[in-house]
C-alpha cells in the first residue's frame, strides 16, 4: 500500500472585500496548519473575525497577482521588471501548497517586490498558454525577460530557498538559463500523406504507449483515452496486441477509477496488482484517464483524485463505446455513475457544466484517507472545490459525451441536458460568425478549441436529433475557424488569434488539428457536403510531419489521418490535391 502522509492541513479564506480582491476574482489566502491544527484554526477564525481590514502597508507584503495579457510586457519595458508567471490550477494541491509557503516566504515576497510583475493563470482558462506547456507539471514557474524572451522554466513544486535563490540569480544574471531551449526547425509537410516509415513508427507507439510494462520499480501503467478506444476498436478485427480481448480487459480495469461514494472518475489511481497476475514484477499498476503521463518522477506512486470535465467526458464515452461493443452492463453502470456525478456536483442552475472538482481538501490529512470515507465522514471534513468556471471546450466534450450515452440507453434525460448546456454556451458564448469564446475573459482569445469542440457538439446533437439547426450551427463554426485561425503559407491551424507574448507567435498544436480533421469528416459524413477538405489538407500537413506525429500518443493521429482517408480524401483527390493516404 502506498501511504502519503502530511503534517500540514492548508486552510482557504475567501473575502469579498473590494480592497483585497485581484481583478475580478475572490482572493484567497492559504493557511498551513500543523496536525492540532482544529485549536489553533478556532482561534484564527475569531480573531479574522474581529480584526479590521489590513492597512496598505500590511497589504504590501503580499503579493499583487496580475492577469496575463500582452500588455504586461509593455509595463514591463517600462519598469525594466521581468514577469513571473506561475501557471497553476484549481485542482492541483501542490500549487496550493506552493502559494501557501513559498510565495508566503518574506524573502521571496521581498525579491518579487523589487524586480518582477507576478502574473498567476489558471492553465484551463488559456488553452494557448497551456498547450504552450503541455508536458509541464504544475506548478509551472516561467521567468521571461521585459522584451518577452524566456529566461527560466521550471515545474512543480518549489520551496521558498529554492525559489529566493532562482529570482536572485535571474537579478545577478538574466540570460537564459539550461531550461530554455530554443524551439526546433522543422521542415512541415507538403502533402497531406503520411510517409510509410512515419505510419510504421506511429502504428508500432499505439500498441505499446498506451499500456506502459513494470520497470525496475514494478509499477505499470494503463493509460486510456478516447481517441485510443475508438481507433483500438476499429483495428480491432486485425489483431495485434491492440484486440477486442485487450481493449476490454482495460476497459473493465478502468473502472477501478470510479469513485464508489460520490460518483465520477478519479484521474488517476494506483491500485495493487492481483496476486494471479502472470507478470510477478508488478506490484502496482497507475490506471489514468488522460492527462499527463509521467513515467518517471514522483508522480508515479500518486493518485490524483481530481474529477476534471475532460476526464468525466472521456470516461462516459470510454464506458458508453464499450457498453455499445461488448453489451457488459458493468460499463453502462460506470457510464451512469459519472453521469450522475456531473450532474450533481459539476451543472449550474442553468444547466450548463463547470470545469471540474479538486482531488484534495483543506482540513484533509491525507488524501488517500479522505477518498477512503464514506459520504458523512467525508462531508464532516469538507467537500473539495469545485471550479465554477463555465468554458464552451468543456461543455463541447460533455455534450457529446452525453449525446453518446443518450445514444446506447435511449433516455432522452441525457440528450435534455446535452440541449440545456448547449443553448447555455449559445446564449453567454456565441462570438460572430459562428464560432465561441472559452470563458468570461480570453486574454488572448477567441480560441481554436473552443470551435472546434462546441461544432464537434452540436454534430452530436445533431446525429441524435436530426434538427437540423444543430447541424447549421456545427457548420458555422468552420468559416469561423478558416477566417481566424489559418496564417498564410502555414501549415495546421494555430491555437489562438493573437500570441501569447511578444516574443512567441500563434502556434499549431497537434491534438487540435486532429479533432479539427475528424470534425470536419464528421461535418462531411452526416452533411453530405464536403467543402471544407482544404483546410483539412492545411491540419494534415501539420500532424503527418515527423516531429509533429511522433511527439506524443499516437491515437489521435491515426484516428485523423484514417477519418480523412474514409470521410475526405475522395473529394479532395478528385481535385488532384489529394494524395492516397494509407488507411492504418
Amino acid at each position: 500500500m502506498i501511504i502519503s502522509i502530511k503534517r500540514y492541513a492548508i486552510v482557504a479564506f475567501e473575502t469579498e472585500d473590494a480592497k483585497l480582491r485581484f481583478g475580478d476574482r475572490k482572493a484567497v489566502t492559504y493557511v498551513m496548519f500543523p496536525p492540532d491544527w482544529r485549536l489553533r484554526l478556532l482561534v484564527i477564525v475569531v480573531a479574522l473575525t474581529l480584526s479590521p481590514i489590513p492597512s496598505g502597508s500590511e497589504q504590501a507584503k503580499n503579493i499583487a497577482w496580475t492577469t496575463w495579457s500582452n500588455r504586461l510586457f509593455h509595463k514591463a519595458v517600462l519598469e525594466r521588471k521581468f514577469v513571473l508567471l506561475n501557471l497553476e490550477s484549481r485542482w492541483c494541491e501542490a500549487c496550493q501548497e506552493m502559494e501557501a509557503d513559498t510565495y508566503a516566504d518574506d524573502k521571496v515576497q521581498a525579491l518579487i517586490r523589487q524586480k518582477y510583475i507576478p502574473v498567476k493563470v489558471d492553465e484551463n482558462a488559456m488553452p494557448d498558454l497551456a498547450n504552450r506547456y503541455w508536458n509541464y507539471l504544475l506548478p509551472g514557474t516561467l521567468v521571461f525577460n521585459f522584451d518577452g524572451s524566456e529566461i527560466v522554466r521550471q515545474q512543480g513544486y518549489l520551496a521558498p530557498r529554492e525559489m529566493a535563490s532562482m529570482l536572485q540569480a535571474i537579478i545577478d544574471d538574466p540570460s537564459p538559463g539550461p531550461s530554455v531551449k530554443p524551439e526546433p526547425a522543422i521542415r512541415y509537410s507538403s502533402s497531406p500523406s503520411i510517409d510509410a516509415a512515419v505510419l510504421r513508427d506511429i502504428k508500432k507507439s499505439f500498441e505499446s504507449q498506451y499500456d506502459v510494462p513494470a520497470q525496475d520499480w514494478a509499477f505499470a501503467v494503463q493509460y486510456l483515452d478516447p481517441d485510443f478506444i475508438e481507433y483500438g476498436l476499429a483495428i480491432s478485427a486485425e489483431g495485434g496486441r491492440v484486440n477486442d480481448r485487450y481493449l476490454r480487459l482495460a476497459t473493465s480495469s478502468s473502472r477501478q477509477l470510479i469513485d464508489p461514494v460520490w460518483g465520477g472518475a478519479y484521474q488517476s489511481l494506483v491500485v495493487p496488482v492481483s496476486d494471479d497476475d502472470k507478470d510477478h514484477a508488478t506490484q502496482f499498476q497507475r490506471i489514468q484517464f488522460s492527462g499527463f503521463l509521467d513515467t518517471s518522477g514522483d508522480s508515479w506512486n500518486t493518485p490524483h483524485y481530481e474529477k476534471t470535465a475532460s476526464t468525466e467526458a472521456q470516461a462516459i464515452v470510454i464506458f458508453s463505446s464499450a457498453y455499445d461493443r461488448w453489451h457488459d452492463h458493468s460499463d453502462l453502470t460506470a457510464a451512469l455513475n459519472v453521469a450522475g456525478y456531473v450532474h450533481k456536483f459539476l451543472q449550474s442552475r442553468e444547466g450548463a457544466f463547470y470545469a471540474g472538482q479538486a482531488g484534495f481538501v483543506a482540513g484533509a490529512a491525507d488524501n488517500e484517507d479522505f477518498f477512503g470515507r464514506d459520504d458523512r465522514a467525508r462531508r464532516a471534513i469538507g467537500v473539495p472545490v469545485v471550479d465554477k468556471n463555465i468554458y464552451s471546450r468543456e461543455n463541447g466534450w460533455l455534450i457529446a459525451a452525453f449525446c453518446k450515452l443518450y445514444l446506447v440507453t435511449n433516455d432522452r434525460t441525457f440528450l435534455a441536458e446535452a440541449e440545456q448546456s448547449a443553448r447555455w454556451v449559445i446564449a453567454h458564448r456565441a462570438l460572430p460568425g459562428g464560432g465561441f469564446s472559452h470563458g468570461d475573459y480570453d486574454p488572448d482569445g477567441p480560441y481554436l478549441v473552443d470551435s472546434i469542440e462546441m461544432g464537434r457538439a452540436f454534430l452530436a446533437l445533431y446525429a441524435v436529433t436530426h434538427d437540423t439547426s444543430w447541424l447549421k450551427r456545427a457548420q458555422a463554426a468552420v468559416p469561423f475557424i478558416e477566417k481566424n485561425f489559418v496564417r498564410a503559407g502555414e501549415p495546421g491551424v494555430v491555437s489562438a488569434v493573437s500570441g501569447t507574448d511578444p516574443r512567441y507567435k500563434p502556434h499549431a498544436n497537434r491534438e487540435e488539428n486532429a479533432a479539427l480533421i475528424c470534425f470536419i469528416a464528421d461535418l462531411a459524413k452526416l452533411s453530405g457536403e464536403q467543402s471544407h477538405e482544404q483546410l483539412a489538407i492545411l491540419a494534415m500537413r501539420f500532424i503527418v510531419t515527423r516531429e509533429v506525429a511522433t511527439a506524443n500518443f499516437s491515437a489521435p493521429v491515426l484516428l485523423a489521418i484514417s477519418r480523412f482517408a474514409q470521410d475526405l480524401n475522395g473529394s479532395g483527390s478528385k481535385q488532384g490535391t489529394v494524395q492516397a493516404v494509407q488507411v492504418p
